[in-house]
């Protein structure tokens, strides 16, 4: 048996029922998640499940017993659980909470590890977080991952990192186990956060629209499920197409209505909007879109491409 191995014998006792709840003692597990929400759950148990040894905390101990049952370390108190493995995952509701849990006392006895926040914050938390655990000689990095608990751990989960581009190569592959699509976005600790957020923005209004459409084509006599895999299958590759060319309309600044052009629009979703109404379908969604372009027409745009609404979104021209 090798030393880390009677290490974790002495530290653990396995045969009680608290076999393995932990000691303050320094220890040696591969990875520690502070916050067991269903999002903390998740990495805990990706981890469980990859053989890695996890230490994991929470402030009501008993969302523990499962992860515990399947191999987890149940840790005693924050200061324990951090000290317990180089690299700790922070998966709590906010940033007050972390604040509340790396206390000055917790930090100073935390130095030479690393700190992943997977918490959503404002620039200001994550600055304030990075300063303090600089100070205390602890690595930082933020991150957010763009999935639900369902989808942590699979391969085309998609989870955006920023910070010290070091500590990112250093830990990416133990944290590619949460997902396998990882992106380094920038040494900013904030933009890895607000990257997925921006995605998570146009994927929520793109949701309201998914409503309309199927209730739309339900009352038209298109079963649900159909037109879910119709727009799974032929209507998600042509947004995509679009999203591309629109993408390279607005970096090479041209707005030309050569496709379509805004006109064209303001008459078409008018049309479209007579359609929904006469099925008796909520059409908030296509509003904002009609919102859109007919202020783009108003604003003298009328003959350019959906493109040239860009700069008036940019601009926040449209809410002056």
């Amino acid at each position: 048996m090798c030393c880390v191995e009677a290490m974790r014998e002495r530290l653990f006792d396995i045969n009680g029922d608290e076999g393995r709840q932990m000691s303050n003692a320094r220890t040696q597990t591969d990875i520690t998640i502070l916050g067991l929400g269903a999002m903390g759950s998740a990495y805990a148990r990706e981890f469980v499940n990859a053989g890695k040894q996890v230490t994991v905390w929470n402030r009501s101990p008993g969302k523990a017993d499962k992860l515990v049952r399947d191999g987890a370390h149940l840790a005693t108190d924050v200061k324990a659980a951090i000290s317990a493995s180089p690299v700790t995952i922070l998966a709590v509701v906010d940033h007050d909470s972390i604040r509340r849990m790396l206390s000055d006392d917790v930090l100073a006895e935390s130095s030479k590890r690393t700190l992943v926040d997977l918490t959503t914050g404002t620039e200001a938390e994550f600055a304030e977080l990075a300063a303090r655990t600089a100070n205390a000689g602890i690595a930082f990095l933020a991150g957010a991952v763009l999935a639900y608990p369902r989808s942590v751990g699979k391969q085309d989960t998609a989870v955006f990192y920023s910070g010290d581009a070091g500590v990112f190569d250093h830990n990416k592959t133990l944290l590619s186990l949460i997902g396998g699509t990882q992106h380094y976005v920038g040494s900013d600790l904030s933009v890895g956060v607000k990257t997925a957020l921006a995605i998570a923005l146009m994927g929520f209004v793109a949701i309201g629209g998914f409503f309309e459409a199927v209730a739309f084509a339900e009352k038209s006599g298109v079963p649900v499920a159909k037109m879910s895999e119709y727009i799974r299958t032929s209507g998600i590759p042509w947004m995509s197409e679009c999203m591309t060319y629109l993408g390279e309309r607005i970096a090479t600044q041209t707005d030309d209505g050569d496709q379509a052009t805004i006109d064209l629009y303001v008459e078409g979703f008018a049309s479209l909007q007579t359609d929904l109404h006469a099925a008796n379908v909520s059409s908030r969604a296509v509003a904002s879109v009609v919102d859109y372009v007919q202020a783009a027409q108003q604003a003298g745009l009328g003959s350019k491409g959906l493109s040239a609404l860009y700069d008036l979104v940019r601009s926040n021209k449209l809410n002056m």
